[in-house]
């Protein structure tokens, strides 16, 4: 299909959607789709006859490739994006890559885990030779590029770090970074989402709802265990929140129960350990910029 902005006469791409059968995903644990859209966005003009860079675009937590070619009053969705930026000549022609990492969790940090299924090799075995295979793309990767912002933006940093041999450029934006200030802030609110009931946050046909005002903190905090730190399969996730849940029922009152930050070290040691290598250093930055703003001095950037 065509997206076209009538109000323009800008020249317009093509989007492709296409099927693809995933075997890293066919019986994945948590008995999600392995068939599924991909969206590719095909720049003005394209020539059988030319090889086009390509760029990868990870969405964020609860999002797919499909979601960014929403139409919006207000907002350009991705594709007429790509059109202007194409237009007036501040990016080259490429190809662009949408594809479906959703998982029953919300999403999957594009990470393998024994609870969601295998997506980062999903990605980096499965979609990026099927999209070379079928489209006139670049193989060097040097002309393959990944973008993504929030959970994206964390799968960015992931491929930049394993897989740099596919990936030579990279933007993330806004990624999920220094779990510290990201997650541990959610945990409480997620505790009263969840209490003790974990299943309340899953609904495998897609009629999950949310309730209460933290129900999608609640949500995050599974997801991000499936993701993680996972415990099997996705059920015995389920039953290890309910089981801890239920033995702690005043987590947070009156500091008789408190975070394992010993457990919580490790976690985060085995999620990113190539950022722990900065950890000190971002956190005396931190920690130098809220008293600057305590003491209303002025503050500079990073």
């Amino acid at each position: 299909m065509q997206i076209r902005n009538q109000k323009s006469q800008i020249e317009n791409g093509t989007v492709v959607c296409l099927q693809h059968k995933s075997r890293i995903l066919e019986n994945n644990p948590a008995g999600d789709p392995h068939i599924r859209d991909l969206y590719v966005y095909l720049p003005p003009n394209y020539d059988e006859s030319l090889r086009y860079p390509s760029v990868y675009v990870l969405s964020g937590f609860t999002g797919r490739g499909k979601m960014l070619l929403n139409d919006s009053a207000f907002t350009p969705n991705f594709a007429e994006r790509m059109d202007r930026l194409i237009a007036t000549e501040r990016i080259r022609p490429m190809i662009a890559v949408l594809p479906d990492c959703f998982t029953r969790f919300g999403g999957s940090q594009y990470l393998n885990s024994t609870a969601t299924g295998n997506y980062e090799s999903y990605l980096t075995d499965e979609i990026v030779g099927f999209v070379h295979a079928t489209f006139r793309t670049l193989p060097d990767r040097a002309s393959r590029a990944v973008i993504g912002k929030s959970s994206g933006g964390y799968g960015v940093l992931i491929m930049a770090m394993r897989h740099a041999d596919r990936f030579g450029l990279v933007c993330s934006t806004a990624g999920d970074a220094y779990f510290e200030c990201c997650y541990l802030p959610d945990f409480v609110k997620a505790y009263r989402a969840i209490k003790g009931r974990p299943r309340r946050a899953d609904r495998k046909d897609g009629t999950r709802k949310r309730k209460g005002e933290h129900g999608f903190d609640g949500l995050n905090l599974i997801g991000m265990s499936a993701c993680y730190s996972p415990n099997g399969t996705w059920d015995s996730i389920f039953r290890s929140i309910s089981r801890r849940a239920n033995c702690d029922r005043t987590f947070g009152r009156n500091g008789s129960k408190t975070i394992r930050y010993d457990l919580w070290k490790s976690l985060w040691k085995l999620a990113v350990p190539e950022f722990a290598l900065h950890r000190r250093r971002h956190q005396r930055r931190v920690r130098a910029r809220r008293r600057r703003r305590v003491f209303g001095l002025k503050t500079s950037g990073f």
